[in-house]
């Protein structure tokens, strides 16, 4: 009996100690980020994770300097690109967005998004935008699988690219860690990997683990850290060939429903975006090149993400590209022109 006694105090003395140590040293229980004062833009969703509320929502500046912003969501995941549109749609050809907060547009109004530029560039097609703050590939593959077999009138899809999508593609530990710590309540994350034959294995969504005593203990909340980092370190390091796997099932997936398929290139680091750029046009895929660099000027003020104008260059640098495709299109169908119109066009951009 007392050298159960002994042992567990010298246990209690062991884990206080370690907890003192990593106090000292900057560790910190679990704190979530939340931002209480925002309204709640998006639900569960059993395959995507998240999507988006329907509704019209307004939420208060980030800065002092800033403006309210305005979202509209029309249900389904889409956010509206025109003033007359509908989750229905209006029958003409479609300009269809899928991606992460880039696309979507986060933290700026309706009209400030690329996709409502495009659209007013653009008045022979209607512009769907389904991109959804967090997404990465496969999430977007998962929305086309949804809303392709239902367009009436299919025309282009455009994947607007970040690098970090690379990591939300196969759920890495930060990544994880970040969806939970900043969501109201655990999110669900869907996630990509390989087998041994090199293909993709699906995965239902999984969250962050929900530790007891994580909240009030620094050391409970590092031994959860590290064990999902444990649990996760395999599959990240398949990301880039996850990745570009996705994009080629997301070619296919579109042209078989009679869309052309387009990678817009919003953000990555020069090394990724060139290896992009090659791996793209290397297997046929048209690609536009539009990563601009972010600067304190074209940032939403207080909040980070790009914004109004940075937005304007990305419709100026997609609608070129649309251009390129259809003066190329317009060549190859001539008689006079260079191969015949059973040709796939070269990759833009």
């Amino acid at each position: 009996m007392i050298n159960w006694l002994v042992l567990l105090i010298s246990t209690a003395v062991f884990l206080l100690g370690a907890e003192v140590i990593l106090r000292i040293a900057g560790y910190r229980p679990w704190q979530p980020k939340v931002y209480a004062d925002r309204p709640s833009i998006h639900m569960a969703d059993p395959l995507l994770g998240w999507t988006l509320k329907p509704g019209e929502f307004l939420l208060p500046p980030y800065a002092p300097s800033g403006s309210e912003i305005h979202y509209t969501f029309l249900g389904n995941g889409l956010r509206k690109s025109h003033p007359g549109q509908t989750a229905v749609g209006d029958g003409r050809r479609v300009l269809l967005f899928v991606g992460g907060s880039y696309t979507q547009g986060w933290a700026i109004s309706d009209r400030e998004t690329f996709p409502w530029k495009l659209q007013e560039k653009r008045p022979d097609v209607e512009v769907l935008n389904y991109a959804v703050g967090g997404y990465g590939t496969y999430q977007a593959l998962l929305k086309l699988e949804s809303v392709l077999p239902e367009l009436k009138r299919p025309g282009m899809v455009i994947y607007g690219f970040i690098e970090h999508h690379e990591s939300r593609n196969v759920a890495s530990a930060l990544w994880l860690e970040t969806l939970s710590r900043f969501s109201r309540k655990e999110i669900d994350l869907p996630f990509v990997t390989r087998d041994g034959g090199g293909r993709l294995v699906r995965h239902p969504p999984e969250h962050y683990p929900v530790w007891p005593l994580r909240e009030h203990s620094a050391l409970v909340a590092l031994l959860q850290k590290s064990v999902v980092r444990g649990e996760a370190a395999r599959r990240e390091q398949m990301k880039r060939d996850v990745t570009e796997r996705l994009l080629q099932e997301m070619d296919a997936l579109s042209r078989r429903y009679g869309n052309d398929f387009m990678v817009v290139i919003l953000e990555a680091t020069d090394a990724v975006r060139r290896h992009y750029l090659r791996f793209l046009r290397r297997n046929h895929i048209r690609v536009a090149d539009c990563a601009f660099p972010l600067t304190r000027k074209t940032r939403v003020p207080g909040e980070g993400h790009p914004n109004a104008i940075q937005n304007s260059k990305w419709a100026d640098c997609i609608d070129e590209a649309l251009n390129k495709i259809q003066v190329q299109r317009a060549r190859e169908q001539s008689p006079s022109g260079p191969g015949e119109a059973s040709q796939r066009p070269r990759p833009a951009g």
